[in-house]
């Protein structure tokens, strides 16, 4: 696995030109998506104060 997704091949970007990779939605990594409904969720909490 460190062959092609070890720390290098992520860091330099190389991980993204593996086929395999190219499977992956970008858009429902966990950051993406954690971001995404933490945002959400404040938007939530500041709208039930008023």
């Amino acid at each position: 696995m460190n062959q092609f997704a070890g720390r290098l091949q992520i860091e330099s970007g190389q991980f993204w030109q593996w086929e395999k990779s190219r499977q992956i939605n970008r858009h429902q990594r966990v950051d993406s998506v954690l971001v995404r409904d933490l945002n959400e969720l404040e938007k939530k909490l500041t709208n039930e104060k008023k």
